[in-house]
């Protein structure tokens, strides 16, 4: 039979019947897996609003560099890497349980429990910060400015805690769509205050100001889900219920956070103590430049693979869920990593000025942990949904002792190369013996997984080793070698986006 559209009959046919006919003929060419996954629809709008804070932050990094000195940036990560240490102790992770309870009124009773925990934990921070801010201040950072921004601890605790909860209650609604909108709402406000404040020669305070705005708008955004209702319907004693029902969660949940943390932060903490700000400002500039592939997808899939794993769970589906979703990755980040290491301190001297090629040095170290990290960061809730709390807080313990003693050797002879090289090889053996772990108590696949990693890692490097032969033979000019990283990963992006998809779409026909 013939079809309709594109016959000699088709002058015959109204618009909107013609309309109904090709969309049914596109819909013919696509797995009909994919237009019925939720699963995929939550994951899309959460790496698109992933996908606009990082084209912000890219299109926006190269002025907000030239307005501020590394030393700067330094200074102000120095001022937040308090919260990123001590912000789990605020809820004591009370908040993890939110999107997985089983009634609505023990999640608000949760939500109550988390603020009213925040505002306690703010107002000790706030008497014991101004009680010891010389002695503090001495310790943290050898910048002479550390001590003028110690208010900076309780406000950036209090507003980042709030937001952080707001986020948790969000995931609990399946409000993907506002967490999408709050995270490019705070990009964007953080981006326009801090090249207004630099332009105005702001200095340190700028980027202080427009990491606290931005963290307001997210707090104003997300706010707007915890109605009225949910407001006047818990009382003390059901806080205290809720409490001790899930204090073994929030025990080993915080000491995994806060050892997290405390991990990623060393370098932050150590090269501030023994360095100074300028090198602080390097590697958190670095950072917050590469880690784009594990915010854009890695990143995007964690809220929606943590709200569906609880039901995967009891129907079974755990195992391939997990399996099948890897297979999907694991191709992503090669190219990009392969690039970092072989190019990164030329690009970012590149994107951002000569200043920042230290920057991409750093970044080049850091190659191990990254590629890791990707792919650990959405499986981090199966300890939780497991109930293998206890092993996951042994390895997060085991991470901290050796980044630890990674840095610190390079610390103590001197060489930050050195020491970040440690950090970021003994974080990505860490991490990759944790990867396996979390397959083998999934009940995953661990072989035909890291044969593929395997595979992708010869075929990015092979590509990107020819971009800088290429490279040499162009005199290293700069020019040449971002064209033919921009082509090769061009394509290189487009394989992997269609792996994944074919992957997802397999996993939610299964």
């Amino acid at each position: 039979m013939k079809s309709l559209i594109g016959t000699s009959g088709e002058a015959d046919i109204d618009k909107p019947m013609r309309a109904k006919l090709l969309r049914h003929r596109v819909r013919d060419l696509l797995p009909m897996s994919l237009l019925r996954s939720r699963f995929l629809q939550q994951v899309a709008t959460m790496s698109v609003g992933a996908l606009c804070v990082e084209v912000i932050g890219l299109a926006t990094g190269p002025l907000n560099s030239r307005l501020y000195a590394p030393a700067d940036h330094g200074l102000s990560n120095s001022l937040f890497v308090f919260y990123a240490i001590v912000g789990f102790v605020t809820t004591m992770r009370y908040e993890m349980a939110i999107p997985v309870v089983d009634t609505d009124q023990e999640a608000a009773d949760l939500l109550w429990l988390s603020g009213f925990m925040i505002l306690g934990m703010s107002l000790i921070v706030v008497a014991a910060t101004f009680a010891g801010a010389t002695a503090l201040a001495a310790r943290i950072s050898l910048d002479p400015r550390f001590a003028s921004y110690l208010w900076v601890l309780p406000a950036s605790l209090c507003m980042l805690s709030v937001q952080r909860l707001l986020e948790t209650w969000a995931v609990r609604l399946g409000k993907f769509g506002d967490l999408s909108l709050a995270g490019v709402v705070n990009r964007t406000v953080g981006a326009v205050v801090a090249i207004g404040l630099g332009a105005l020669h702001f200095g340190v305070l700028g980027l202080i100001l427009a990491s606290l705005l931005s963290s307001a708008t997210t707090i104003a955004i997300l706010g707007r889900l915890v109605t009225r209702a949910r407001l006047t319907c818990v009382s003390p004693a059901a806080m205290a219920r809720a409490a001790k029902r899930h204090w073994k969660l929030g025990f080993y949940n915080t000491g995994v956070g806060v050892i997290l943390d405390a991990s990623t932060q060393l370098p932050v903490l150590m090269l501030a103590a023994s360095f100074g700000s300028r090198e602080v400002g390097w590697f958190s500039y670095g950072v917050k430049v590469v880690i784009l592939p594990t915010l854009l997808i890695s990143g995007a899939m964690y809220p929606v693979f943590f709200s569906r794993s609880r039901q995967a769970l009891a129907d079974g589906t755990l195992p391939a869920l997990t399996t099948r979703l890897l297979g999907g990755l694991v191709g992503v980040p090669t190219f990009f990593i392969a690039t970092l290491a072989l190019f990164g301190p030329d690009l970012f001297a590149f994107g951002f000025g000569e200043r920042w090629r230290q920057a991409g040095l750093y970044a080049s170290l850091l190659t191990p942990w990254l590629l890791m990290e990707f792919l650990t960061n959405p499986l981090q809730t199966l300890p939780l949904v497991l109930d293998r709390q206890r092993g996951n807080l042994l390895w997060r313990v085991l991470l901290l002792a050796v980044r630890a003693g990674g840095i610190m050797f390079g610390a103590r002879v001197g060489s930050d190369v050195l020491a970040l090289a440690g950090y970021g090889a003994a974080s990505g053996a860490i991490l990759f013996a944790y990867f396996i772990w979390l397959l083998r108590i999934v009940g995953g696949e661990v072989t035909p997984i890291l044969q593929r990693l395997t595979t992708e890692m010869l075929i990015a490097f092979g590509l990107v080793g020819l971009c800088r032969v290429s490279y040499a033979i162009s005199s290293k000019n700069l020019l040449v070698a971002v064209v033919t990283i921009a082509a090769t990963g061009m394509l290189w992006m487009y394989r992997a986006v269609q792996q994944f998809q074919l992957t997802t779409a397999t996993q939610v026909a299964a």
